[in-house]
């Protein structure tokens, strides 16, 4: 049975070792200098625009559901409907990134026959998981922070509004971000460097994507062979979607 106390060790140590490797450093710096330039356009006049009629048809066409828009836009927080909507769309990219190498340098150094012999290899997978999910987690709690102190300044809605529509956006995206980051530590154990398992990743993240595409004339339920299938559970947001979308999320990371 693996021990707790030995996995919190590894997840605090390589969550250290993420934030002050220069791997990570390249990743973060371009990650939040990307969400600087989009917090940036979202202006009282880029928002009015978008609560407009040519705003909500474009809204409409991208969500391919006009209620959807209208929810988004009008009845909740427009700021963070956009957080929302943009980090569902580059979560896949932004995890491949943040988490290419959990095992990858250690398999190119031979330094597993050292760790192995502190821990066990259960242990070690958990907590290399738990540490790259940490990262994922530090740069979603940042940048949602981010974004509902816009939307208070904007007075986009009331303050209890906002705390809870900003809880559930922040709940689904970390809930979201866990399948990728499985994914990249399962793809990271068969690659043997990090820009190999980045590469890995993305060839199976487009297969999938062509799978998709191949079956969806003849199955609906096609879409869901990646996490990205729940989208409309993610904009959608109430009690029961909340609840089926955790649920399919954990079956995915397993």
């Amino acid at each position: 049975m693996p021990k707790l106390t030995r996995i919190l060790e590894l997840v605090l140590f390589d969550f250290r070792h993420s934030l002050t490797s220069m791997r990570s450093t390249l990743f973060i710096i371009p990650y939040f200098l990307f969400w600087y330039l989009v917090f940036n356009h979202v202006t009282v006049t880029t928002l009015n625009w978008l609560q407009s009629a040519p705003g909500l048809f474009f809204a409409s066409w991208l969500l391919e559901d006009q209620k959807l828009a209208l929810q988004l836009l009008v009845d909740r927080s427009p700021t963070l409907s956009i957080y929302l909507f943009i980090s569902v769309a580059i979560m896949p990219l932004f995890v491949m990134f943040a988490s290419n190498n959990p095992f990858s340098s250690d398999r190119t150094r031979g330094a597993f026959r050292f760790i192995l012999t502190r821990c066990t290899r259960n242990e070690l997978f958990l907590s290399r998981f738990l540490s790259s999910q940490l990262v994922v987690l530090s740069c979603i709690t940042i940048t949602m922070l981010w974004a509902a102190t816009l939307a208070y300044f904007n007075e986009e809605a009331e303050l209890p509004l906002l705390l809870r529509f900003s809880s559930e956006t922040f709940l689904l995206l970390v809930f979201y971000s866990m399948p990728f980051v499985a994914f990249m530590s399962m793809t990271s154990a068969l690659a043997s460097t990090a820009i190999g398992n980045l590469f890995l990743a993305m060839m199976l993240y487009v297969f999938c994507f062509f799978l998709i595409l191949w079956f969806q004339a003849d199955s609906d339920y096609a879409v869901f062979i990646l996490p990205s299938g729940l989208r409309t559970f993610l904009f959608d947001i109430n009690s029961t979607n909340i609840l089926i979308t955790i649920v399919a999320l954990c079956a995915y990371t397993l």
